[in-house]
C-alpha cells in the first residue's frame, strides 16, 4: 500500500514502509508466547515475528483527524473515529 486516503480526506502516505502512521495490534498471548520462546532458546528472529505476528492486525491513524484505520482481513480496514463526550 502507497497511499491511504482518510474519510477526511487526508492522504498517508505509505510509501517508506513502516510509517509514522502504521501500528500493530498483536494480542497480549502472541507476545507473551514469542518472549517464551526467545528466553527458552528456542526461536530465531524468524520465529519470535512469526509467533508475534499469528492474529496481528494493521492500524493505521490518521493524523489530521485521529481517526483509527483497523484491518479487517489485511486489505480492508474498518474506521473508528472518538466519540466526542
Amino acid at each position: 500500500m502507497s497511499k491511504f486516503i482518510c474519510n477526511c480526506e487526508y492522504v498517508i502516505d505509505l510509501t517508506n514502509s513502516p510509517a509514522n502512521e502504521e501500528f500493530l495490534l498483536i494480542p497480549e498471548l502472541n507476545v507473551e508466547k514469542a518472549t517464551t520462546l526467545c528466553s527458552e532458546g528456542e526461536a530465531d528472529e524468524d520465529q519470535f515475528y512469526e509467533a508475534l505476528d499469528n492474529g496481528s492486525r494493521q492500524v493505521i491513524i490518521c493524523p489530521n483527524c485521529g481517526r483509527l484505520w483497523l484491518s479487517e482481513d489485511g486489505s480492508d480496514y474498518r474506521s473508528y473515529l472518538k466519540e466526542e463526550e
